[in-house]
């Protein structure tokens, strides 16, 4: 089960529909895969699902940039997509992880991902 969850963005005015149109403008796309492990439960008569999640980007390699030789910043997106569930806890005295743990908050919490 895949859900994309949206990051930042903003609205932007669109002209031609009319006197105050808007449109949404998102500012990054991270996908959340769901991963079901059965948890079987005391004496064996129940199993219950733990749902585990893992965040990957949509386009895990950038080709055109790639192309021009910049290795590193083809698959950066896709680092820091991986980034909100492979450091838990970070140092947030910084501003990069003061973003990083929020955005982990709302990875995990985001409309698109709940389970119930």
């Amino acid at each position: 089960m895949i859900y994309h969850v949206h990051f930042g963005g903003g609205i932007e005015h669109v002209d031609d529909k009319g006197p105050r149109p808007r449109d949404l403008a998102s500012g990054g796309t991270v996908q959340a895969v769901a991963y079901d492990t059965p948890i079987v439960g005391w004496r064996g008569q129940h199993v219950n699902a733990l749902r585990l999640w893992s965040a990957r980007s949509p386009d895990p390699l950038k080709l055109d940039v790639f192309n021009t030789g910049d290795y590193l910043g083809a698959s950066a997106e896709e680092a820091r997509a991986e980034a909100i569930c492979k450091f838990l806890y970070p140092n947030d005295e910084s501003s990069a992880g003061r973003e990083l743990r929020l955005r982990q908050e709302y990875f995990f919490v985001s409309p698109r991902c709940r389970i119930w």
